[in-house]
C-alpha cells in the first residue's frame, strides 16, 4: 500500500509541475505581447488621424480648419 501512495504522489507532482510550467509560459508570453503591442496598431491610428484631418480640411474653410486644429491641440495636447 505504501508503494501505491509513493507512486501516486510522484506522478501527481510531475503532472502539477508540467501544468504549472505550461501556464507560466502562457502568462509570461501574453504579458510580453501586451507590453510590446503590435506596431501596426500605431500605424493604423496615425493613418486614421491623417484621413480625418484631410476630410476636415476639405469640408472647412482654411480659417475654420486652422482655428479648429488650434483649439483641438489646446484641448488635447500631444503626449
Amino acid at each position: 500500500m505504501n508503494l501505491f501512495w509513493n507512486e501516486f504522489i510522484r506522478q501527481t507532482m510531475e503532472n502539477w509541475q508540467s501544468e504549472f510550467l505550461q501556464l507560466s509560459w502562457q502568462i509570461g508570453g501574453l504579458m510580453i505581447l501586451f507590453a510590446v503591442a503590435s506596431p501596426q496598431d500605431r500605424i493604423g491610428e496615425e493613418r486614421k488621424e491623417k484621413i480625418l484631418e484631410k476630410l476636415l480640411e476639405l469640408e472647412m474653410s482654411k480659417d475654420e480648419y486652422s482655428q479648429f486644429m488650434i483649439n483641438l491641440k489646446e484641448k488635447y495636447p500631444d503626449k
